[in-house]
């Protein structure tokens, strides 16, 4: 923050939509790279009572608020920490997005007994398609064998916006109050930064994550091969990581405005300018 230094980063994490092979290649299809594609996709491998896309027990509506942002360009600030989402690009995804799931709402799950970040409804087969994380992909592994490939999110329009991801994971820090501030900085340094071993190991035996430090994610064997080194090549291309300047109220206002998009039906170009004042106001404060 501000060319200082508060934490190092211990995981990196981020999301992918998850498909079945043999029913992509049973209906004739393949992996979506558009917002049309996908609901083409999911209305096709829609059969019964399983359903052919699941991104969450709120229909998709969190995850796709951020997906529908950053697939279209543009990020909640700037780099400079001004308001990035108030604009017609942003607009225009969030009312393709609010018809795209108006659109395809008979094929997309709700209810299911665990929510989007495990796997299961992928792999019980309740949706041909989920949103999820990499951390899943041992337990999709696991159950389905190598029946499965892995996109980002897709982008709005074939040449308009781009794919997306999250780009997420866990971060140390020292205790500014602690009695030993420079020997936890030293421990924080060696671990994270000097221990490559120690990060692998953190980073995929006891979990599925990727390594911070690149020289230790292209070290990694299991990242190597196949969908997981996909998913390393999609973070590393698209993944937007978190912004330190944007506070909770900020998600707040925005979570709203999705909400009120793509749940309530509300006007895009309202909802999102309502949410803009909200941020600026709050940047404000921090300035």
């Amino acid at each position: 923050v501000d060319g200082k230094l508060y934490g190092v980063k211990m995981i990196d994490d981020m999301g992918m939509i998850y498909y079945r092979k043999s029913l992509l290649d049973g209906a004739g299809l393949k992996p979506p790279t558009t917002l049309d594609e996908l609901g083409a996709v999911i209305d096709k491998l829609t059969a019964g009572q399983a359903k052919g896309f699941f991104a969450g027990n709120d229909g998709g509506v969190g995850v796709m608020g951020d997906m529908l942002l950053w697939s279209s360009g543009h990020d909640h600030l700037t780099t400079d920490n001004k308001v990035d989402f108030n604009n017609a690009d942003v607009i225009a995804a969030f009312t393709k997005g609010q018809q795209w799931l108006k659109d395809h709402s008979n094929s997309i799950l709700n209810g299911a007994p665990t929510d989007w970040w495990d796997p299961s409804s992928f792999t019980s087969g309740l949706a041909a398609v989920q949103w999820t994380g990499l951390w899943a992909m041992p337990g999709i592994k696991k159950a389905i064998g190598d029946d499965f490939g892995v996109v980002p999110w897709p982008q709005i329009e074939a040449g308009k916006g781009k794919p997306a991801t999250f780009w997420g994971g866990w971060s140390q820090f020292v205790n500014a109050k602690g009695k030993n501030i420079e020997e936890a900085k030293a421990y924080v340094k060696w671990l994270w930064i000097e221990n490559k071993d120690i990060q692998k190991d953190w980073a995929l035996s006891y979990g599925f994550h990727v390594p911070p430090r690149k020289s230790v994610a292209a070290e990694a064997e299991p990242l190597k091969s196949g969908p997981a080194s996909q998913a390393v090549e999609y973070i590393n291309k698209y993944g937007v990581p978190g912004n330190p300047s944007w506070t909770g109220a900020m998600g707040t206002a925005w979570g709203d405005a999705v909400t009120n998009i793509l749940k309530n039906g509300a006007d895009p170009k309202t909802e999102i300018e309502g949410a803009a004042t909200k941020v600026e106001a709050e940047l404000a404060k921090l300035k």
